[in-house]
């Protein structure tokens, strides 16, 4: 949290001087992640909520460019094989980070303004711990739970969406739904996330 308070309070002390070609603030909300199916079973990673901040460069003609850095908890389940053979799964929690970068558009003269936006993400996580167990004949005498650690890594992927503003005096209010689309690091492109977000800043 000293993270975020330190970058709105950047934001505040530089409105003043970067007039009203930069901005920022605060965002948070709420995420949904299908299950990803595979050879074996399936797998999912399930986001709750979600905190961050963001910066945003104003250029003319209401177009601009916004980066954010969200973070959310997040758990990793997966489930493979058959409960009368061998039936495994698992879960592991830790944290996850996602910075888009995203061009913005707004659009008509309106008190409540809507927006458009799209880019790059990148979603990274840290190193999610949990266990595994497997159950069943194939087993043997069974297994687990086992603990287990996933390592840290980065997705590549896009985001798109869309959404409304409204300007009250210096501050701004909006609210905004997105879908990414991520790839593995072995290229594998995942079900992706989606996303409801408020925010509010400068």
């Amino acid at each position: 949290m000293k993270f975020y308070f330190s970058v709105l309070t950047l934001l505040l002390s530089c409105s003043s001087l970067c007039g009203q070609w930069l901005g920022g603030g605060a965002k948070g909300g709420l995420g949904h992640n299908p299950a990803d199916a595979w050879a074996r079973g399936e797998t999912r990673e399930s986001f709750r909520h979600t905190i961050g901040v963001f910066v945003e460069v104003r250029l003319p003609f209401g177009l601009a460019v916004e980066a954010d850095a969200l973070r959310r908890p997040a758990t990793h389940i997966y489930v493979s094989g058959s409960p009368g053979l061998a039936f495994r799964e698992g879960r592991a929690e830790g944290t996850a980070w996602e910075y888009p970068v995203l061009f913005k558009a707004r659009i008509g003269p309106w008190k409540w303004k809507p927006f458009v936006v799209a880019g790059p993400a990148f979603l990274k996580f840290d190193t999610l711990s949990g266990s595994q167990s497997c159950s069943g004949p194939a087993c043997g005498v069974g297994l687990g739970p086992v603990f287990v650690d996933f390592p840290g890594r980065t997705e590549r992927g896009f985001s798109m969406g869309g959404g409304m503003e409204r300007r009250w005096g210096p501050v701004r209010l909006s609210a905004e739904g997105r879908h990414s689309r991520f790839a593995s690091g072995a290229g594998i492109a995942r079900s992706g996330q989606t996303l409801v977000l408020l925010g509010v800043g400068l």
